[in-house]
């Protein structure tokens, strides 16, 4: 696999922050976060939102803050649900693109890369999507647009690239009062697409720069896991 070259010089500049919800899954955490750290070349800064775990997360993002890799955290009392987290953790940061995560994704290297050649490439987008929907049967207007590259109506939004702008004139994630769970996204997708701003379209690197984990099997130390991930990201086989 070749690295991606940026095709101008207008890629997003300064820092990225990265935003993770998570919630009882601690070992997905970890994983996630140090994929994010060991793969990713730009500046960047992890902010996470517990939603009242009792797994032993708030206990290890409080280490992970001290020791400066994970730049803010934010432990609920109670829970509040993904789109009420996400909006809250979105809200904490400061950069023009940032990510939006779930804590089961695992960054691939040059996954940034992917992202600044699609928003290059294509000057109207304003969602990049880490998922693959060249396997999924998703809506007839969905349509490759190139090599890796397809132009999607929806998308999960569980590991995405996003123009700040754009999210804020949609107004963020909403769901019934009353209601803490629920698939938020699609209404999301809908109004993003009529939001009366430049970055209106989603796109899809369809090339696996993130991916959904499955459940771990064993538990790694820190320094176990990132041996793992270095030879894996080494060997060219992905």
């Amino acid at each position: 696999m070749k690295k991606p070259v940026l095709i101008d010089d207008n890629s997003p500049t300064g820092v990225i922050d990265i935003c993770i919800v998570t919630c009882n899954r601690l070992e997905y955490l970890k994983r996630c976060i140090w994929s994010i750290i060991a793969s990713t070349s730009v500046k960047y800064r992890i902010l996470v939102i517990d939603d009242a775990s009792t797994d032993g997360t708030k206990g290890w993002l409080k280490t992970m803050n001290d020791r400066g890799l994970v730049h803010k955290i934010i432990l609920n009392e109670k829970k509040i649900g993904a789109a009420r987290n996400f909006n809250a953790i979105i809200g904490e940061s400061e950069s023009q693109w940032f990510v939006m995560a779930n804590d089961d994704m695992y960054f691939y290297r040059w996954w940034e890369y992917a992202c600044f050649y699609i928003v290059n490439r294509y000057p109207k987008c304003g969602i990049v999507s880490f998922y693959d929907y060249t396997r999924l049967n998703l809506d007839k207007g969905n349509k490759v647009v190139e090599q890796g590259i397809m132009k999607v109506d929806r998308t999960g939004l569980g590991a995405s690239f996003v123009f700040r702008d754009s999210f804020d004139a949609v107004g963020g994630f909403y769901l019934p009062e009353g209601k803490i769970m629920g698939f938020f996204t699609t209404s999301f997708c809908a109004a993003f697409k009529k939001a009366k701003v430049l970055k209106n379209e989603i796109y899809s690197a369809t090339t696996n720069y993130a991916h959904h984990m499955d459940l771990p099997k064993s538990k790694l130390s820190e320094r176990e896991f990132l041996k793992q991930y270095n030879d894996q990201r080494n060997s060219d086989k992905y």
